[in-house]
């Protein structure tokens, strides 16, 4: 039985409880520490969740100070030492609390780059990337959860001499989707009777997901003679857009069960996500299962996870001409791709990849037992 401590800010987020419960077929014992701003409403724990609201909304400002409250709160819950390994599930804001409790007790840790490290803290926080090359440094082992951010932590922010060492125990896992959608395959294509591009984007309604971007690249189309009909299912983060969206003529639907998804995902022929920035994405993966060919956008989400061109394209999420083509070229490859979307989408399934997690505990706990 290995004990595993994962420290999680990001637990309200379903595939974290996916994760978990596959790890625990694997003789892993997870307690979960979930900490989060004041006021978060945590909605049901199990007994292993150990929750606390410890900072407030200005502790944002100061990040020691806020990580100080976490650990404060972490010992008020009587958490102590009794773990074999740490997991934290984010470089700065967990991967601090793992580095601290390393230091203080010697438990050995494995850490998760995330899209906020990438184009938030590396980014805009000069004066704390020392500090998560410290956290890197200091890990059993680095988990990057797409090819592009490792590519862009490695190319930008880690000095050559360390490269190596980094590079060395560093390895690239993707997030899981929830069995249903890999379970049963789709039904086989049938031919269109008209020539309208179906396309389907799921995610929040937010200027970072670019659905402003979208519609432009629709607009250009149909100026060019093309039909095209546009849906997203999401919630609306920001209203502005969500009011853009529906001036535009954009079919905007609420956040729908997962049975329910599937059916957008087969009434469509094209998935569509040019996101700014974006960790991984897991609806690319949910609409390649059900046979999508899948837009994303250049050096996000899952691009550098499949051969160039074969399950989707990759678009400047700048340029609506850079969308429409990428819209025009899926379109007309929905049909080829079909089968390649399919398959690969098996492999994002939670049991290999909580295989490949249950690999490096105890191939860290291995290591660790030597010294």
């Amino acid at each position: 039985m290995i004990n595993a401590l994962q420290i999680c800010s990001y637990y309200s987020s379903n595939f974290y409880k996916l994760l978990f419960k596959e790890l625990s077929q694997f003789d892993i014992n997870s307690t979960v520490y979930y900490f989060a701003e004041n006021g978060t409403q945590p909605g049901h724990l199990t007994p292993d969740v150990k929750f606390s609201e410890c900072y407030g909304s200005f502790d944002r400002l100061f990040f020691k100070k806020k990580e100080d409250k976490v650990l404060q709160a972490y010992d008020a819950l009587g958490l102590g030492s009794n773990f074999d390994i740490a997991h934290a599930h984010s470089l700065f804001a967990n991967g601090y609390i793992a580095y601290k409790l390393k230091k203080r007790y010697g438990i050995p840790y494995v850490v998760a780059v995330r899209n906020t490290d990438v184009n938030v803290f590396f980014k805009y926080m000069p004066w704390l990337r020392k500090l998560g090359l410290d956290i890197m440094e200091e890990a059993s082992h680095i988990v990057f959860i797409s090819p592009s951010y490792k590519s862009a932590v490695f190319e930008t922010y880690v000095p050559n001499k360390l490269k190596a060492e980094l590079l060395d125990k560093t390895d690239v896992i993707p997030n899981g989707i929830n069995s249903l959608f890999t379970s049963q395959r789709p039904p086989k294509y049938v031919e269109k009777q008209n020539d309208v591009i179906n396309l389907i984007q799921v995610g929040d309604v937010c200027r970072n997901k670019n659905q402003a971007g979208v519609i432009a690249a629709c607009r250009d189309l149909e100026k060019a003679g093309y039909q095209v009909k546009y849906h997203v299912v999401g919630k609306v983060i920001e209203p502005k857009i969500g009011k853009m969206l529906a001036k535009k003529g954009a079919m905007l639907n609420p956040v729908v069960s997962q049975v329910d998804l599937i059916d957008f995902y087969r009434s469509s022929d094209v998935f569509i996500m040019p996101s700014y920035t974006e960790t991984f994405g897991l609806s690319y993966i949910e609409a390649m299962s059900q046979g999508l060919p899948v837009i994303f956008s250049i050096g996000q989400g899952i691009d550098g996870y499949f051969e160039k061109d074969t399950v989707g394209f990759a678009v400047n999420p700048s340029s609506p001409k850079s969308i429409a083509e990428g819209i025009i070229k899926a379109y007309n490859s929905r049909v080829s791709m079909r089968n390649t979307c399919i398959d690969k989408a098996r492999d994002f399934d939670w049991k290999k990849i909580a295989g490949n997690y249950h690999r490096i505990y105890s191939s860290v706990l291995a290591s660790e037992a030597k010294w």
